[in-house]
């Protein structure tokens, strides 16, 4: 009932154009900012009555606090919608371009493909057209990271949900990721996963998390290291866990691992391809489908985390 008032009223002041929760709302701060003019005001009058003996005075004292409240709400609504606007238009921006490169770049794969299919390449022809490839893969997945982070703030994509085995699904990720691990020297484990857990969800974008986790776990781990991927019950909930061997993650780093564009200091020095956004889309899709994320780790010995879910059959 009160999700459902509180959309009203986010309708009711145009906060759905800028893609805003009701306490980010501009017009929302401004008619906040009036009810807290209103009961200054009120409150000053029966202060003046009390203990001031001429109404001229109360009165253009109500007047002068009146006055400055809406100046300073005035402006502050001004700023934030000028931000809010800001941030409309880079978000359409980022989509826009993400789409639109998505064609050129697939072809300009294919055509590199092509030319080092060629039996009378030379070694430094071949060496040229494998930096085009390489550095085409790492700008498709940063075009790819960030439709993800635009589709993040669609808050229908999440109304999505359909029943599916959790099974299956990480068993699926974890056959899509097998190319990558034995490339990488990296032995991928499963514990507890006999037992089938049906969730319903999206199914999508749950994906998208866990390919994100197990991606980082190979990606930042230590050659013939290990990557455990388990499932345990709680009343309710279910908790997935991604274990490595990795390099772990400082103790500076930590607060500020889930943020846009955020890298890890070591994570950098081994690793110059990540986008800084793997662990930013996790945290916002889990956050969006009801459950939590969170970590344990250790420098140099490795990092566990854990995505816990709400069962809903």
């Amino acid at each position: 009932m009160l999700r459902k008032f509180a959309r009203k009223i986010i309708y009711l002041l145009g906060c759905q154009k800028y893609n805003l929760p009701l306490w980010e709302c501009p017009s929302f701060l401004f008619f906040l900012m009036g009810v807290i003019n209103i009961l200054s005001c009120v409150f000053f009058y029966f202060l003046g009555r009390r203990y001031i003996d001429d109404p001229r005075i109360v009165a253009l004292g109500i007047l002068v606090i009146a006055t400055i409240w809406f100046v300073i709400s005035f402006a502050i609504t001004r700023g934030l919608e000028e931000l809010a606007q800001v941030n409309k238009v880079k978000e359409e921006f980022i989509d826009i371009v993400s789409h639109q490169l998505r064609t050129p770049l697939t072809n300009l794969k294919w055509a590199t493909e092509f030319l080092l299919g060629r039996q009378d390449l030379t070694e430094e022809s071949k060496e040229y057209y494998s930096i085009i490839k390489e550095n085409s893969q790492r700008l498709e997945n940063l075009l790819n990271d960030l439709l993800i982070v635009a589709r993040l703030r669609e808050n229908g994509v999440f109304k999505i949900q359909e029943k599916f085995s959790l099974n299956e699904l990480i068993d699926e990720v974890i056959r899509s990721h097998k190319a990558f691990a034995d490339a990488s020297n990296i032995q991928i484990e499963t514990e507890n996963l006999e037992e089938p857990v049906l969730l319903a969800t999206n199914r999508t974008m749950l994906k998208t998390a866990l390919e994100n986790l197990i991606n980082n776990a190979i990606t930042y781990n230590k050659p013939q290291g290990k990557v455990k991927i388990s499932l345990k019950r709680e009343p309710k909930r279910i908790v997935i866990e991604v274990a490595d061997t990795g390099i772990g993650i400082s103790k500076q780093d930590q607060k500020y691992l889930f943020q846009k564009f955020y890298r890890g200091s070591n994570a950098a020095q081994i690793n110059t391809r990540g986008t800084g956004l793997g662990l930013y889309i996790v945290k916002e899709v889990i956050k969006k489908l009801g459950g939590r994320v969170w970590f344990k780790t250790k420098l140099n010995k490795g990092s566990t985390f854990y995505i816990s879910l709400p069962i809903k059959t």
